[in-house]
């Protein structure tokens, strides 16, 4: 009898991970997150809209576009872009992707500054431990006026098929840290 639940449960596991190695990422979806970020001038609020868009056969769209605040300080920031999604399994793909980034900072009472350049990130998304749960990590390079490396993590849970909330974590160095929280539709 021992042997039969041992057995039972090995085999539930079994199937359980299998299920979830089937589902993969997500590369369709449109999101709006809170952003929070801590720089040296203090934390900067604001939000982001991203959207994925399958083309075909791994190949995407992306774009984002986000805006921050502080005491009538505004920074628009936009990207567009092509990204490939490669499986190395059923539920891992390694992501690339490459574009245009542009950028808008309208400080009060002076002059509004523009920056535009190109970008390129590389990374990893997974849903390996759960097929509710997508994890990611990328490194993303900009080339603008001011070139920047930043690393970001991400964690994407799914409360249903069609709809998610999103917590990422991007640093550039140590005086620039980004947080997000938010949520996405799936189509």
């Amino acid at each position: 009898m021992k042997k039969l639940a041992v057995a039972t449960i090995v085999a539930a596991s079994l199937i359980s991970f299998s299920a979830a190695a089937e589902q993969s990422p997500s590369f369709d979806f449109v999101s709006l997150n809170y952003l929070s970020n801590d720089t040296v001038a203090g934390t900067i609020k604001g939000f982001d809209i991203k959207a994925n868009v399958s083309i075909m056969n791994g190949v995407f769209a992306e774009t984002e576009l986000s805006r921050v605040t502080k005491s009538g300080n505004t920074l628009l920031a936009g990207d567009f872009g092509i990204g490939y999604g490669y499986a190395i399994l059923p539920s891992t793909a390694l992501v690339v992707s490459a574009g245009l980034t542009h950028m808008r900072l309208s400080p009060k009472g002076d002059k509004t500054l523009t920056d535009s350049g190109q970008y390129g990130t590389i990374g990893v998304r997974s849903t390996i431990l759960h097929d509710n749960l997508e994890l990611g990590l990328r490194v993303n390079r900009h080339w603008t006026d001011i070139s920047e490396t930043s690393y970001t993590a991400s964690a994407r849970y799914y409360v249903m098929d069609q709809l998610s909330v999103e917590l990422g974590y991007n640093y550039v160095d140590s005086d620039f840290k980004a947080y997000n929280l938010g949520v996405a539709y799936h189509f």
